[in-house]
Parts: structure tokens; sequence; C-alpha cells
């Protein structure tokens, strides 16, 4: 087998695994969209959990302090009821002090409990807004998600078709160029690259973009010879369409 037949066929094998690698790129796209998705989901109901809990934390202290201030209420009544026994203008003057530092204090658990009751309303109606928006985005993110997984399978189904291809094409390589082959392709996913030439005639391996010799550019365009990037290693190979090169 001539080198010219042995760099054909790789590079019909090059073809299928550019295919391959093509779908392993969309699959790995895809599947981290569903990752941001899924993100945003969680990100979602974490914030309106936040709320929920907001919520309730709000109605625990508000309900605390409305027995708080039952209890100094009747601490009052308490003492209302001790005004009659006193004998002493200065016992007097002292209970009635009393009574005015529990009627501050009950004050402001009345302020406190009227700023918590706006936090609870405010929080409520947010609750209330944001409840059927975030169930439509969350249906809306897994309408995207399951369409995204469709388009998984369907790569997935390419490759499988693809890697039976492969099967086939390797059967008739020879066997060296095969194993040489193989090894690149595991440290590059890509075995072969496309060498780069501009108008001046100056060439470069798509690969790294390493400098090619005029030579070489030559020798692999006419397919007389199988020429390695002395960098990455990889096979060059320049097709040509309709007498321009196209790499």
């Amino acid at each position: 087998m001539t080198d010219k037949e042995i760099l054909e066929k790789l590079l019909d094998l090059h073809k299928i695994d550019s295919q391959i690698v093509k779908c392993e790129d969309e699959i790995s796209i895809f599947k981290e969209k569903i990752k941001n998705l899924e993100d945003k989901i969680n990100e979602g109901r974490r914030i309106f959990n936040e709320k929920k809990q907001k919520l309730d934390i709000f109605r625990k202290k508000r309900a605390e302090l409305d027995i708080e201030i039952k209890e100094k209420e009747s601490e009052i009544k308490q003492k209302d009821s001790q005004i009659s026994m006193i004998k002493t203008n200065e016992a007097y003057q002292a209970l009635q002090l009393e009574i005015k530092t529990i009627k501050d204090d009950i004050k402001k658990l009345e302020d406190e409990i009227l700023k918590i009751m706006e936090d609870e309303e405010n929080t409520a109606k947010w609750i209330s807004e944001q409840e059927n928006l975030l169930k439509n985005e969350e249906r809306q993110f897994a309408n995207e998600i399951e369409e995204l997984k469709r388009k998984i399978s369907q790569e997935e189904e390419i490759i499988k078709k693809e890697m039976e291809k492969r099967i086939e094409a390797k059967k008739n390589i020879d066997r060296n160029w095969v194993e040489i082959y193989e090894r690149i392709r595991r440290g590059k996913r890509l075995a072969m690259a496309a060498i780069e030439v501009n108008e001046e005639g100056e060439g470069v391996c798509s690969g790294c973009r390493f400098s090619i010799r005029p030579q070489a550019i030559i020798e692999v365009k006419k397919r007389v010879k199988i020429h390695t990037c002395d960098n990455c290693a990889r096979i060059w190979y320049i097709e040509e369409v309709n007498d321009t090169m196209k790499v």
C-alpha cells in the first residue's frame, strides 16, 4: 500500500473521528446548558423557600410577641390590684413607675409587631406573586432540558453509527499506521491536522500553528509522502476541491 493510499484511508478515518469529536463537543455544550438550567431551577427554589421560611419566622416571632404583651398586660392588672393596699405615697409612686415601665415595654413590643406585620405582608405578597411565575419558569426550563436531552440522544446515535463505520474503516488501513494514528488520537482527540496555506504559499499546522517547510507542503498536497508535525505529532493533510486547497 502506497503512502498516498494510506493517507487517503487515514483521512477517511479522520473524517469519521472529526464527526465523533463534533458530536462529543455538542453533547458537552448541551450538558452544560442543562446544568445551567438546573442551577437556575434550584436557585429559584432556594430563594422561594428562603422567603417562605422568613414568613414562618415572622409569624412565629409575632406570636411570641403577642404572648409577651399578654403577659405584661396581666402583670399590669396584678399591679393595679395592689394599689388599694398601698399605704404610703412613695410606695404608690414606685408602683405607678413600675406600671409605666411595663406599658412602655408593651408599646415597644407593639411597634415591633407592626414592623414584623409589614415585613410579613410584603413577604406574603412576594410569595403569592412569585409562586406562579416560578412554576411557569420551571415548566419552561424543564421543556428546554427535555429538548436538550433529545438533542443529546440524537448526537449519541450519530456517534454510535460513526463508531460502527470507524471499525470498518480501520480494517482497510495499514496496521502500523493504525497504531500510530490511534496513539496520536489518544493524546490529541484528533490524529490529523490540515495544513493551512496562505497566498504566499506559507503553511502552518492547524493543530498547533507550527510552521511547515514548502517542500513538505508540496509532498502532502500531492500525497506522495506522509508527514507528521514535529511539534504536535499530528499527521498532516491537504484536501483539494476544484483545484483549490481546502484546509
